[in-house]
């Protein structure tokens, strides 16, 4: 099923739109971490991807990878924090998993397979600047999304990003249900913190891990749970009347990011906004006819009749008239 997003960028209707991603973490460690396929390159050529990773080496590789992309992408090799200064980095084993914090060992070598990972080899000193005087230094006025991989550094970064996060409509982060490093914050601090910027919890994907001592696990609780990743959106349908996060052109950038992120019923309640509150008046935004042909695509909704769905009702006043046949 094509999405949302693909079939505008078909129709030639988001061509104008632009996207600026930060990714916090930027090392890549498997084929799901490339963009590509992810979806994000519908964007492109409008593309803006700014990605953090301390590790010279890897950013390098980051960058001669970049080079070939639709859009523009460069990797810094920098770590962010809330302030500026100097801070301790313990490196791991596994140089995904070293850290701001240093590694909690006697709580890791309680579950199967940390102990290798995590292992503590050696520590070191690092540079750090906080998202906003990074962005300040570089005249980046906006950000639309944030993808953070930090290993329990995300609240300190968070927290030095304050006026970026004003911008921002989507992010995604890393977090841990127990102190995976001494000291982090976890999920509950995170939580916190952006709901108090704006920011609603969509979704959690989570990991479980067994402990170690044990040959079996459940099935209903296979293990504890120990970290996950948590999608955070802005929501403008819960906004004030004032608010900027409810302006048409807003609305549609979060419909996107939604949509390819794979929120297939939040974009479509978005674009069904879009088409109501402003398609009359622009035809810029009135999806009547990408909804329709997105919903067509599903069997199971064409036998029952697509004009069924409160959806379909909702918008069959703004469907051009090949469109409104084609349901007849």
């Amino acid at each position: 099923m094509k999405n949302m997003t693909t079939i505008l960028k078909q129709n030639s209707r988001i061509d104008q739109l632009d996207l600026t991603m930060c990714i916090i973490g930027s090392r890549k460690v498997g084929p799901e971490d490339q963009l590509y396929s992810q979806g994000w390159h519908v964007f492109a050529p409008n593309l803006r991807v700014i990605g953090f990773e301390p590790d010279q080496q890897a950013c390098d590789v980051l960058n001669q990878e970049a080079a070939s992309l639709s859009w523009v992408e460069e990797h810094f090799p920098l770590a962010l924090a809330e302030t500026d200064g100097l801070v301790p980095f313990y490196i791991t084993r596994n140089p995904a998993c070293s850290s701001l914090y240093k590694p909690n060992e006697p709580l890791l070598n309680r579950f199967k397979g940390l102990r290798d990972q995590v292992e503590l080899k050696k520590e070191d000193v690092l540079a750090v600047i906080s998202l906003d005087q990074f962005c300040d230094f570089y005249e980046i006025n906006k950000v639309d999304v944030i993808q953070l991989d930090v290993q329990g550094a995300d609240l300190n970064i968070l927290r030095g990003g304050l006026k970026t996060l004003t911008q921002v409509l989507s992010i995604t982060v890393e977090v841990e249900f127990s102190p995976l490093y001494e000291g982090q914050p976890l999920f509950a601090d995170v939580d916190i913190f952006l709901r108090n910027q704006g920011f609603v919890l969509l979704d959690l994907w989570t990991k479980r891990v067994p402990k170690k001592s044990s040959p079996v696990e459940g099935i209903e609780h296979p293990g504890q749970l120990l970290w996950g990743d948590a999608f955070y959106f802005r929501d403008p349908l819960m906004c004030g009347k004032d608010s900027k996060y409810k302006s048409a052109e807003s609305c549609l950038k979060l419909a996107c990011i939604a949509d390819v992120m794979g929120f297939v019923d939040y974009a479509l309640e978005l674009f069904q906004h879009l088409t109501i509150m402003y398609g009359a008046a622009d035809s810029r935004y009135n999806f009547a006819d990408e909804i329709t042909e997105a919903l067509e695509q599903i069997p199971e909704l064409v036998g029952q009749g697509l004009l069924t769905f409160p959806i379909i009702q909702s918008i069959e006043p703004y469907m051009s008239s090949s469109c409104r046949e084609r349901l007849r």
